[in-house]
């Protein structure tokens, strides 16, 4: 028997569609599916009550963020396998006994996911074939060096036999003995780089992660996130990766990091606003971005600090 673990925040419509794709999507396998409520405003807590009696819906009293949400769900699954599946995606046809079958013909397997694609059929599963982020790779690709990096075709490091290393939460499968073995999700991060941190551990507890390619699940992306300002997001995206590097990469690339990004955005803050100041045309819009980046120095000061 499988367990189907959704945490939703505000995101109704996709649930629903999610919800709705399940049965035609597990072609008679046998599934219990649990949906904590992270205190969503938009009545996704009525519309389950309405529509899927057969929901076994956990309300939460405020947004736990999506590891204590996944946790809070785990402890209530009593099945060998559990599926993490984010509200805004639709399971394919077949996909979910696809990617079951692909687990149990698969013993050194302890974690799977399916394919990604989005709304427009594109690929996204070339954001997996890679290796956890390293200082390298987050100076590159995770700060404002990804506009140079973009420039000079420097692309990601991947994994050129296909290899798995992350498997998003967005679609994850994984064993009951793994889920023991390598423990819960760190609630510490609220939202972002939780399935990063715990595919890492599975990889460290000796667990081969692996992708069914039959499996396809179409994944709008990004939901919960309409109604949050890009800047918020991004503090939010920022905050989590720091928390990776400070946990598995060591303190000195966690400075170095750190340290990276607050030099960026202090420069930006200084020519945007000494630009702003001198040119009448675009006065408005360099301090704007001024603005921004002194926002995002000071959040970043703060994070520092609390973290040294």
């Amino acid at each position: 028997m499988l367990s189907i673990l959704i945490v939703n925040w505000n995101t109704r419509e996709s649930l629903a569609d999610c919800l709705a794709s399940l049965a035609e999507s597990a072609e008679g396998l046998r599934f219990q599916t649990i949906v904590v409520d992270n205190d969503s405003e938009d009545g996704s807590e009525a519309m389950l009550e309405r529509s899927f009696p057969w929901v076994t819906c956990i309300p939460a009293k405020r947004n736990l963020g999506y590891g204590a949400g996944v946790n809070l769900a785990i402890r209530r699954a009593g099945t060998p396998l559990v599926l993490l599946l984010n509200p805004d995606v639709v399971a394919g046809k077949g996909a979910i006994r696809k990617l079951v079958d692909y687990m149990g013909e698969n013993d050194e397997i302890g974690v799977a996911g399916g394919i990604l694609v989005g709304e427009d059929g594109r690929s996204q599963m070339e954001d997996y074939y890679v290796p956890f982020p390293t200082l390298r790779s987050a100076l590159l690709h995770y700060s404002r060096g990804s506009v140079l990096a973009s420039r000079f075709h420097i692309t990601p490091e991947r994994f050129t036999d296909r290899s798995v290393r992350q498997v998003p939460g967005a679609c994850l499968l994984t064993r009951r003995e793994v889920l023991e073995g390598v423990g819960p999700f760190d609630e510490g991060f609220f939202i972002w780089f939780e399935d990063v941190d715990w595919c890492f551990r599975s990889c460290r507890c000796e667990y081969r992660l692996g992708v069914c390619e039959e499996a396809v699940f179409t994944h709008a992306g990004g939901k919960s996130f309409e109604p949050i300002s890009t800047e918020t997001r991004r503090k939010w995206y920022y905050r989590s990766m720091l928390r990776f590097f400070r946990k598995h990469r060591g303190r000195l690339a966690w400075a170095t990091l750190a340290g990276f990004i607050l030099t960026e955005e202090a420069l930006v803050m200084t020519i945007s606003g000494a630009i702003g100041l001198v040119w009448g045309p675009r006065r408005e819009t360099m301090l704007a971005r001024s603005r921004r980046a002194w926002s995002f120095f000071s959040f970043m000061r703060r994070e520092i600090k609390a973290n040294s």
